[in-house]
């Protein structure tokens, strides 16, 4: 099929439908991808470490120990609203430059698409996060399937038509 578009400034494009598109159902598959050691992946701004020391008392000295966080300290609250607003910064550029529609909660980065596209969003998100220097959790790199596990759940999209997606 043939569709046009109408843009905001009034310009008019023509296309054409992929055959893909026209076969029937439209089948969706996922994953999750999760970011390895996202906050570990966040470093300190050199003079904001004054903020990050932190004390232990070394069960064998009984002395305290002082070190400093060289990256986004795990448990501290600034941590938190620091790498939420990270994670929405990639979410944003993923979308604009990977060409790849993620949702996220805090590193997960779920992925759903008609199966005609997934294979690719899924490549585009990976390779664009090597190139801002995200590292993924190996065990979390499993291209798009209908059935996919996501933050504990396993997520079945093969009812997609009939009864919705079930979680399990």
């Amino acid at each position: 099929g043939k569709f046009s578009v109408r843009w905001e400034g009034g310009t008019v494009t023509h296309h054409v439908l992929h055959e893909e598109w026209m076969s029937g159902e439209i089948e969706m598959a996922g994953t999750c991808l999760d970011l390895e050691a996202a906050y570990k992946q966040c470093p300190v701004r050199a003079d904001q470490r004054k903020f990050t020391v932190f004390g232990v008392v070394n069960p064998q000295t009984k002395e305290t120990e002082f070190f400093v966080a060289n990256s986004l300290p795990f448990g501290q609250v600034s941590s938190v609203h620091s790498f939420n607003r990270v994670s929405r910064a990639l979410n944003y550029l993923m979308h604009e430059y990977g060409y790849a529609t993620p949702t996220n909660f805090v590193d997960d980065f779920t992925l759903l698409a008609p199966t005609q596209v997934a294979n690719i969003q899924y490549s585009n998100f990976t390779k664009l996060a090597d190139i801002l220097g995200w590292t993924l959790k190996a065990k979390t790199l499993v291209p798009p399937a209908s059935v996919f596990p996501c933050l504990g759940v396993r997520i079945d999209l093969g009812w997609i038509h009939t009864a919705g997606f079930i979680i399990r």
